[in-house]
C-alpha cells in the first residue's frame, strides 16, 4: 500500500521553482495531515531561503503564506540544496533534498550542514520523531510506510534547477 507524499514547492529570489516531498503513513485524517504538513512547513521556512509557495496533496492546497520566514531573500538560489539522508529500520533510504538552503546553517570550508545548529537539529528531530497532531504523532516515512529512524548525512549540495534562466 502506498504512503500519502506531501509536496513542498518553493521559489527563488530569481522566480525559478523547486519541489520537494515526504511521505507519510496512512491512516490518519485529512486535517492530521494538513496539520502536518504546516507544522513541518513552519520547520523547514526556518531553513530556506526562498519562499515556500505551496503544500499540496489531495487536491487540497494549504495556505502557509503567513509563515513568518516566508519571503525569498536577494540571495535565495533553489540550487542551494539542504541534502539530508535518513534510513529506516529495515535499512531503507529515505531523502529530503530541501531547496534555496540558507548557507549560515554550512559548517566553514565544509559542505556539512551544522547539525548542533537548532534549526537544522529541528529538522532531524522532525525526521526522526515525527509531528505532534491532534490523531497522533505522525513520523516521515518510506514509500512502503517503514518510519524513518535514522539521519545518515545532512549537508549542502548544488543541483542545476534544469530551468531555462
Amino acid at each position: 500500500m502506498p504512503a500519502l507524499e506531501i509536496i513542498f514547492s518553493v521559489k527563488d529570489e530569481a522566480k525559478k521553482d523547486a519541489t520537494f516531498s515526504l511521505f507519510m503513513p496512512l491512516g490518519f485524517s485529512i486535517a492530521d495531515y494538513l496539520e502536518a504538513a504546516i507544522g513541518i512547513g513552519e520547520f523547514i521556512d526556518f531553513l530556506v531561503k526562498g519562499k515556500i509557495k505551496s503544500i499540496a496533496e489531495l487536491c487540497i492546497v494549504v495556505d502557509i503564506s503567513s509563515l513568518t520566514a516566508n519571503v525569498a531573500d536577494v540571495d535565495a538560489d533553489v540550487e542551494d540544496i539542504g541534502a539530508f539522508q535518513f534510513t529506516t529500520g529495515l535499512s531503507t533510504l529515505v531523502a529530503l533534498n530541501i531547496p534555496c538552503l540558507d548557507e549560515a546553517v554550512v559548517l566553514p570550508l565544509t559542505n556539512e550542514l551544522d547539525q548542533s545548529n537548532a534549526i537544522v537539529a529541528s529538522i532531524i528531530a522532525l525526521m526522526e520523531t515525527g509531528v505532534s497532531t491532534t490523531g497522533g504523532q505522525i513520523l516521515p516515512c518510506d514509500i512502503g510506510e517503514e518510519d524513518v529512524s535514522s539521519t545518515i548525512y545532512a549537508r549542502e549540495r548544488s543541483r542545476n534547477s534544469g530551468k531555462a534562466q
